[in-house]
């Protein structure tokens, strides 16, 4: 389902606008943030549907993301971008980045089943 308002935290700002039009191209509101440092400056009262953590920062980074959201977001779930063989603690959901198209059906899909809940 469409117009979910999305946060996305970026780790390579080479990927940042990509990443972007590709979910806002699927009907999603999209804020971007750089980083850990983006995400725990934003304001724990704002709403998202979905976080989407990307993959191009150290894990112990992005994993510090995921604490921070789930401290300060408890009700927004959490899908961690993953290179081959990765896994992030904490996420709710994990989705290969190794093709860009399948990792936005996956957001996607999650949104989808989540929403049925």
């Amino acid at each position: 389902m469409a117009g979910e308002r999305i946060l996305h935290v970026c780790y390579d700002p080479s990927l940042l606008m990509d990443r972007e039009r590709l979910l806002l191209g699927q009907g999603y509101e999209v804020i971007t943030v750089l980083g850990t440092d983006g995400v725990v400056s934003l304001l724990p009262m704002d709403h998202y549907d979905l976080v989407v953590v990307g993959d191009g920062g150290p894990i112990e980074e992005r994993e510090r993301a995921i604490s921070w959201v789930k401290e300060n977001l408890p009700q927004t779930p959490v899908i961690a971008l993953c290179r081959l063989h990765e896994h992030l603690s904490g996420a709710d959901f994990q989705a290969s980045t190794a093709d860009r198209k399948t990792w936005v059906s996956r957001v996607a899909d999650y949104i989808e089943r989540s929403s049925s809940l």
